[in-house]
């Protein structure tokens, strides 16, 4: 499974974001990464901000991962 994942920061500051084994680096606040491949699976966000997804199935798919102004954390497919 492919899973092609990006983050959008809509927090009032940077933050730096890992996803599972990808680091997405800082990203500025109101911004958002360009996307990158994660592995199937349960996986721990960390960095600034901490959670959880998992990525199961079969196919391609492209997600987003919002981190709103109070620091919560979401998860999207984003439409093919």
């Amino acid at each position: 499974m492919k899973n092609d994942v990006r983050v959008k920061n809509n927090f009032g500051a940077p933050l730096h974001v890992i996803v599972g084994p990808v680091d997405f680096g800082t990203i500025g606040s109101v911004k958002t990464t360009e996307y990158k491949r994660i592995p199937e699976g349960s996986h721990d966000i960390t960095g600034d901000v901490s959670g959880k997804v998992a990525f199961n199935g079969r196919g391609k798919y492209k997600w987003t991962i919002y981190i709103n102004s109070g620091g919560a954390i979401s998860i999207k497919e984003d439409p093919k």
